[in-house]
């Protein structure tokens, strides 16, 4: 929470360790979280042009796969690949249509057979419902037909949930416009 007293130009910030006086406050909270936080957050409460202006926000999601492979069996030349991923490999989704997803190369950077996955929107939301192994599975599957590669073990990956993250709910901050 944060309280401010106009009389005294001071600023109680309280923390898990304690309170902080201070005479000003710079907060950098993600607006996903902001957003989730009760309205008695700030003491007094927010003007309500801030409150107008955070409601106008939202955040996107762009979560990321990386993944560790026994070997390269793409071709390193080439940084970035666009390739279009079928929403029904993911459960529950059984309709036609596909994802346009990226695949970013990572080997030349680090030296080892990483790719990462960006995944955005609505491919992000349905990374971010899967486990692990139904994500390992998809793209084990998806990989062996876009490379004509089958002989390939997926070593370790690492997936990124920025929605259900508790300190980010989100990855990056969209602003909505409306028209009247």
């Amino acid at each position: 929470m944060i309280e401010t007293y106009k009389e005294s130009h001071s600023i109680t910030v309280y923390t898990a360790s304690g309170k902080i006086q201070c005479s000003s406050v710079i907060c950098t909270i993600p607006i996903g979280v902001l957003q989730s936080m009760p309205s008695s957050f700030f003491q007094p409460s927010l003007p309500s042009k801030f409150k107008t202006l955070l409601n106008s926000m939202t955040s996107g999601l762009l979560n990321k796969v990386f993944l560790l492979f026994d070997h390269v069996f793409w071709n390193t030349s080439i940084d970035m690949y666009h390739t279009f991923l079928p929403k029904r490999l993911f459960p529950p989704h059984t309709e036609n249509g596909d994802w346009l997803i990226e695949f970013v190369d990572l080997y030349r950077m680090t030296g080892q057979p990483i790719l990462m996955v960006l995944m955005a929107i609505d491919a992000g939301e349905a990374i971010e419902r899967s486990t692990d192994s139904v994500v390992q599975d998809v793209f084990k599957q998806h990989f062996s037909q876009v490379f004509k590669e089958s002989n390939f073990n997926i070593i370790k990956m690492k997936v990124t949930r920025w929605k259900s993250d508790p300190f980010s709910r989100g990855s990056y901050m969209v602003r909505v416009f409306i028209k009247f």
